[in-house]
């Protein structure tokens, strides 16, 4: 493998960070949602936004041979699948 070859995957580009920043702001939406919680404001359906575009720009990243592309799926994959988890728990203890 030559050395240009070499550069070129490892290099980290605006759809990786993107996709970072998106795990980012999915986390700032999960605790604005805990920390206003007695306020019934809906943080959380900003992560079904931010995080879906997130996975969307970790996609294009892995496309392009973007750096950390799996970690940005990944991240805005289980930021997205969170919010059920914690309906679902939610439910549970709390009742209909």
């Amino acid at each position: 493998m030559t050395k240009d070859k070499l550069f070129m995957k490892s290099k980290i580009n605006h759809w990786s960070i993107l996709s970072l920043s998106m795990i980012f702001i999915g986390i700032l939406l999960w605790g604005l949602q805990f920390y206003f919680s007695s306020a019934n404001l809906p943080f959380w359906l900003g992560t079904l936004v931010f995080n879906s575009a997130g996975i969307v720009f970790g996609a294009y990243a892995q496309r392009t041979n973007g750096r950390y592309s799996s970690l940005g799926i990944v991240g805005n994959t289980l930021l997205l699948v969170s919010i059920f988890v914690v309906i679902f728990i939610t439910y549970i203890v709390s009742g209909p």
